[in-house]
């Protein structure tokens, strides 16, 4: 890792994702993101006054300091849970074809030694 920084470990985030937001990093026309949501802690406080005044950032209050990425997309106007993770290599574990053809099973484990 750069900066002799030791390798930040796996969050997996459930995010219960509101209607008019979407899963993008960045919105062309203006609309909340998911990321958006979280790095503000809106996904965690919603309209808890106060709250937001008195916390620090949301990577200060985590110690998730790497970039987040959704594991699948909901379109902008549906609600649901969707996952986020700092660990690319779970994205691509759930997401990739190939990854979970060979499993053959209904569910698989995945295991990451640290």
């Amino acid at each position: 890792s750069s900066g002799g920084n030791p390798k930040e470990r796996t969050a997996v985030l459930l995010y219960n994702k509101p209607p008019n937001v979407v899963t993008s990093h960045k919105s062309d026309d203006e609309r909340k993101t998911v990321y958006d949501e979280i790095q503000s802690m809106q996904g965690f406080l919603g309209e808890r006054r106060g709250l937001l005044e008195e916390m620090s950032s949301f990577a200060e209050s985590t110690g998730i300091r790497s970039k987040l990425h959704a594991v699948g997309r909901l379109d902008a106007d549906t609600t649901g849970l969707l996952l986020l993770t700092n660990d690319g290599g779970l994205v691509h574990h759930v997401t990739n074809d190939n990854a979970s053809a060979h499993a053959g099973m209904m569910a698989t484990a995945v295991t990451k030694t640290y």
